[in-house]
C-alpha cells in the first residue's frame, strides 16, 4: 500500500495544478471580455462623434426629447427650454424703455425761430 500513496499524491498535486491553471485562464478570459464590454480609462478620454448645439435663447431645459446615441431627423424637436426667464427679461426691458414725448403741433420747433437783432 505504501507504493500507491506517492502515486495518488502525485495525481492529486497534478490535478490541483491543472485546476489552478484552468481557473486562472478562465478568470483571465472573464476579465478580458468584461473590460472589452465596459471599458474604463484613467485619463478619461474617449473618441466619439458628437455635434454641438446651442439655442438662440438661454434657460433651463424642461424636457429632453432624445436619448443618448439616438438618431434624429432634421427639424425634429430635441429639447424644450423653459421660457419664463426669457419672458421676465422681455417684460423688464419693455418697462425700462423711456417714454418719448409725442410731437405736438402746438409747440414750435427750433428750426422755425429766427434770431432778431
Amino acid at each position: 500500500m505504501e507504493p500507491e500513496q506517492p502515486q495518488n499524491h502525485r495525481k492529486t498535486i497534478r490535478n490541483l495544478r491543472i485546476g489552478i491553471v484552468s481557473a486562472a485562464v478562465a478568470l483571465g478570459l472573464v476579465a478580458f471580455f468584461e473590460i472589452n464590454r465596459q471599458p474604463r480609462t484613467d485619463d478619461a478620454e474617449v473618441t466619439a462623434n458628437f455635434i454641438g448645439i446651442a439655442p438662440q435663447v438661454e434657460g433651463p431645459i424642461i424636457r429632453l426629447n432624445v436619448n443618448d446615441n439616438q438618431f434624429v431627423k432634421q427639424g425634429e424637436l430635441l429639447f424644450e427650454i423653459d421660457d419664463r426667464p426669457y419672458q421676465i427679461r422681455s417684460t423688464e426691458r419693455k418697462r425700462r424703455k423711456p417714454l418719448r414725448p409725442k410731437p405736438s403741433s402746438k409747440r414750435p420747433h427750433n428750426c422755425c425761430f429766427r434770431r432778431q437783432g
